[in-house]
């Protein structure tokens, strides 16, 4: 997820599957969804918890920074949800 949120997709595709070759996680089509619905999860905690230390930031700055990565893990999550519904 954070190879995908730093605009990577090639380099997480790539490690999943070394990953994958070395310690075998997704063997169906269900497992691979299951993965993704993980990765849309992670992305939501990182969304709320940016969003939350946006709330208490200390200057103008650092809320604007903070509701920008919070942004970017919104469009991540939705993405990866798409994804779950596209594979249908």
């Amino acid at each position: 997820m954070d190879l995908d949120a730093f605009g990577r997709k090639d380099l997480s595709d790539l490690f999943l599957e070394y990953y994958n070759d070395f310690f075998p996680a997704m063997r169906s089509e269900k497992e691979r969804a299951l993965f993704i619905y993980y990765k849309s999860y992670r992305a939501n905690i990182r969304a709320k918890v940016n969003s939350l230390q946006a709330k208490s930031a200390a200057t103008d700055e650092e809320r604007t920074k903070l509701l920008a990565a919070s942004e970017k893990y919104i469009y991540l999550m939705e993405s990866y949800l798409k994804e779950l519904r596209t594979d249908k």
